[in-house]
């Protein structure tokens, strides 16, 4: 290798290292760089799988938020209640 390529080439080394440790992935001396991209791969992977199911979860409480209008889930339930019975007062 030139040594600009050589230079090039520890940097990348370097800056995968650096990734991986920011990451706090299993700091492994003896890793290769095929190791520890992998692991960066499989690392951003899971942090987008969990992103993905936060905002998931905000979604649905959005949701569930506008269902409610401002009402406790104790008062929608006892405000079906009450309609059910004059639902069924008014089909008999």
């Amino acid at each position: 290798m030139h040594a600009d390529q050589r230079r090039r080439h520890n940097a990348a080394a370097q800056a995968i290292r650096d990734a991986a440790h920011a990451a706090a992935l299993p700091d492994r001396e003896d890793a290769t760089l095929d190791e520890l991209a992998a692991a960066l791969g499989r690392w951003q992977a899971e942090r987008q799988a969990h992103r993905e199911t936060g905002e998931q979860a905000q979604r649905r409480w959005n949701k569930l938020q506008t269902l409610l209008d401002g009402s406790t889930v104790e008062q929608v339930e006892a405000e079906l209640a009450r309609r059910r019975e004059e639902h069924a007062a008014l089909a008999d």
